[in-house]
């Protein structure tokens, strides 16, 4: 399970209702030529879910539309990561998240970043303001 944020919840809600199946949330559209009228019934008689290649043709296709020179689902796994890192998120809630069996797979998201070095420069700051003089 993942968090997701009601503003991702409402997107999902709409995605589903257009293809309204019972069980899933992605499912396959199956291969072959589809009018695009009949796209939604298809996938709401889906009996397996979309298959993992589908979502990296899917991505492809954004990344070259909005012009993003890498983008693959494990680049938005450690852009989920590292964000959520950068935000103040403990390394083993995020371990939790990425399904991680141990800490050190995990650390690899401490790599230090723009933001991360500011904080920890204001972090120093603060700490010697109240240091005795």
């Amino acid at each position: 399970m993942i968090p997701i944020s009601q503003t991702m919840v409402k997107d999902l809600r709409r995605y589903w209702k257009f293809h309204r199946h019972p069980l899933l949330i992605f499912p396959t559209a199956e291969r072959g030529a589809c009018p695009s009228d009949k796209v939604a019934q298809r996938m709401g008689a889906a009996v397996r879910p979309m298959h993992v290649g589908s979502l990296q043709k899917i991505i492809a296709a954004a990344r070259k539309e909005l012009n993003i020179p890498v983008c693959t689902p494990h680049t938005l796994r450690h852009s989920f990561a590292t964000h959520l890192v950068e935000a103040g998120a403990s390394l083993h809630t995020l371990q939790a998240l990425l399904g991680h069996s141990g800490i050190n797979t995990t650390v690899v998201y401490l790599h230090v970043t723009h933001r991360s070095e500011q904080d920890s420069r204001a972090l120093v700051e603060t700490l010697c303001q109240e240091l005795p003089r």
